[in-house]
Order: C-alpha cells, then structure tokens, then sequence
C-alpha cells in the first residue's frame, strides 16, 4: 500500500478528552469476532476478521479480507467492498479503495469522492485532504474551499476546522488566519497559532505564547512558555508555574502555582508548596490550601487526601466520607468511586495494579481485586480486568461475559 501522505496539522491538543461509554462490546471466539450488549447478550455473531470503531449502533468490520458496516441487528449497510473502512462520524464512513481515500454515508452513496491520499472529517463539517503532496479545504458537498495549489505538504490548515470564521492556515513556516472566502484577514507572521474563542486566539513568537484580538494584536504579550484555553478561561505557564485568566483575560489567580487543574462544577484544583485547595472560577479559595492531595470536584464531592489518608468533603469543605481510604481514590461518577487499595498515601505516586468501587456512603461495594476498571453503565454494569482477560461484570462482583482485550477507561474518566 502506497504510504499515506501525513498532513502536518498546526493544532495543538487544548481540550480535556472526554469518552463515550459503549453500549456494545467486542468479543471472541475461535479467532473471529462478534459484539454483545451491556447485558451480555450477544447482537452480533462472531464470524467477522476484525471491528473498528462503531457510531450510533453501526459497526465498521472486516469479513473475508474486505470492509464494510453493519448495524446492531447484524445487517450489511456498506457491503463488503472496500480495501479498509477506518472511521466513522456524523453517519459518514471513511473509505479506501485502490490506496485513495473518500467519504461514504450509509446509503452507500459517494459523498467525498474516492481519489485523495488522505482526508479527515473537522469538526466544522469541513474536510481536510490531501493529493499530489498538496493539502486543501473541502465542504460536505465536495466543493473546494481552499485549493489544493494554495498550500504544500510542508504547510498546513488547523484540523479543527473553521472557528468565528475563522481558519488558521500556515505558509513558509508561519501561522496565519483565512475567513470563509480565503481572503487573509491576519498575516502569517506567527510560529503557531489556535482557533479563535470569544474573539481570541492564542498565538506563539519565538517560542512564547500569549493572546491576540481579531485584528491579530496582541492583548496579552507573548511572555508564557505556554498557554490552555479550555472552556472560557485560560490556563497560563512561566517559570513551571501556572495560574489562571478568565475569558475577559482578568487574571483570576497569578502564575505562581505549581498545578492548576480544569474547572469541574465551578471549582478548581490548585497545588502550591506541596499543598492542595480549590478555587472558584473568581479566583476565591473556597478550600484553603491544607491538603495532602486533591481531585477534580463531581457530584458535589472531592476527594482529598490528608495525613496519609483519603476521604471526600463538600464544597464548603465539611467531611462527608471520613478519612479511612489509603492508596488513592477518584472522583465519583454515577454514584461510584474508583478505588486503589495498594500504593503510597501521596498524589501522583500509586499503584493501581488492585482497584475497587465504592459508593457515596464509603462503603465498599466492588473489592479491590481488579487491575482495572471502567464503563460504568447506569444500570450497573461494568468491564474489569482480572488476570489478563476482560470481563462484562456487575456491581456484585459477577462476571457476565469474556471480552476481547479492550482499551479500558477508567471510572474516572467515563461519561454517560
């Protein structure tokens, strides 16, 4: 297969990954694959070579050494035709077919055309594709937005997509910004540059990040070694310390913090001199720094860590779990806690080879005995790691299904 041209993408990673919890799961059997539910039933036969990732009940697979989809009632959608399906979003599938990629919707119909080296789905809705070593712009209806000619595979446009109609685009080396029409409204004159929030962007010069207007101004001068933005506010860094501005750009707490954590239900971690509390989004210490060690704030709890031990206070830092948990805990989501049982009392420094749950009463409800787990689902089903395999569990400990080896995401990190 011919080597697909890697475009160099100006984005840099600012935004918190979030998941999505699966309703089906991957297992297998006799070297072929199928999918069952979260209850352990099995929707989808194991006679399939492989899956990629599914979207809204729909599963990207491979059958006799080619690509198609399917949906949750085993039903071809896409036959199997392709030489690699890889990627699904918005009810669109990314196809392969003669080492050129395009994009399919679930009709089968052609929407991208299959004649390009390589191309991405944004998140405006935009494609960002390659061919003959030139990269370019395209809508959902396949029309060009920025030529192909405009940009060399040395340049690049923001995989992000449009932002404020605003794009950044970068040419000789430096970053810029186009609107809609390609016209150049701020000059690529940057080292790097983001997309636009609330009429700022961040952008970078000789190594230095600060904050400019949409005449492309600075307003906060390039003095950090790094800047986040994430959710109105921005996280500044200098000298291995952080701080925090707001979306007005009112620096809320100054850039003398060892760590700043994302705000979570209006409060947000902060370390300094070995010390934890938590801050409002005005920069007001809501809990002093007094602790040992402390998590994100969720469902009305933290988890905080003193002399050795952890346990969960409120917002108003009264104690809700006594202290009686060594090794770590994890902020609670959908009622449960993510437990480790084994490792050292102090952040950052834990083993979490044995983890258990246990519930907003303090109790234990799963032991630790597990090396991981993840995917809670409401009705309290979970995927745990036990002795090299995966299993489909609930909240007694009972395992329901054997799984394929899966990327687990941890409690902690799960969304419903």
């Amino acid at each position: 297969m011919k080597k697909q041209i890697l475009l160099l993408l100006t984005t840099f990673t600012m935004f918190s990954q979030k998941y999505k919890i699966p309703n089906y799961y991957e297992f297998e059997r006799e070297g072929k694959f199928g999918k069952v539910n979260y209850k352990g039933q099995i929707v989808i036969p194991a006679i399939y070579d492989s899956f990629g990732q599914d979207e809204n009940g729909y599963f990207p697979a491979q059958l006799n050494g080619k690509y198609g989809v399917i949906d949750k009632n085993n039903k071809v959608i896409v036959p199997f035709k392709y030489d690699y399906v890889d990627h699904m979003k918005n009810d669109l599938v990314r196809v392969q077919l003669n080492e050129k990629y395009g994009w399919i919707n679930l009709k089968n119909k052609v929407v991208i055309p299959i004649i390009y080296d390589s191309i991405t789905l944004l998140n405006d809705g935009t494609f960002i594709a390659s061919k003959n070593e030139k990269i370019g712009l395209i809508d959902k209806n396949g029309k060009v937005i920025i030529d192909y000619s405009t940009f060399g595979i040395g340049d690049a446009i923001q995989e992000i997509g449009y932002s404020e109609n605003k794009i950044v685009f970068e040419k000789d080396g430096k970053s810029g910004f186009l609107d809609r029409q390609q016209k150049e409204i701020i000059a690529p004159k940057f080292d790097g540059a983001y997309s636009f929030h609330n009429n700022y962007a961040i952008a970078i010069v000789d190594k230095l990040y600060g904050i400019i207007d949409q005449s492309g101004k600075f307003v906060v001068d390039p003095t950090f070694t790094n800047i986040y933005y994430y959710k109105g506010f921005y996280e500044t860094v200098k000298n291995k310390k952080k701080g925090y501005l707001n979306s007005d750009l009112k620096e809320i707490l100054p850039t003398e913090y060892y760590e700043v954590e994302d705000f979570s239900e209006g409060l947000a971690v902060v370390e300094k001199d070995k010390k934890f509390g938590l801050i409002n989004q005005n920069g007001e210490f809501i809990i002093p720094l007094i602790y040992d060690g402390a998590h994100e704030c969720t469902e009305g709890l933290i988890a905080v860590l003193k002399n050795g031990y952890w346990g969960f206070v409120d917002p108003t830092n009264k104690t809700i779990i006594d202290f009686k948990f060594t090794g770590n805990v994890w902020p609670f989501k959908n009622g449960v806690a993510y437990y480790n049982k084994r490792g050292f009392s102090s952040m950052g420094k834990y083993n979490d080879e044995i983890v258990g749950l246990i519930d907003k009463k303090g109790e234990i409800i799963l032991a630790p005995k597990y090396k991981e787990i993840g995917y809670l689902k409401n009705d309290g089903c979970l995927i745990a790691q036990k002795d090299g395999k995966d299993y489909l569990i609930n909240l007694k400990g009972e395992e329901i299904f054997q799984l394929k080896d899966t990327e687990l995401v941890p409690i902690m990190d799960s969304l419903n």
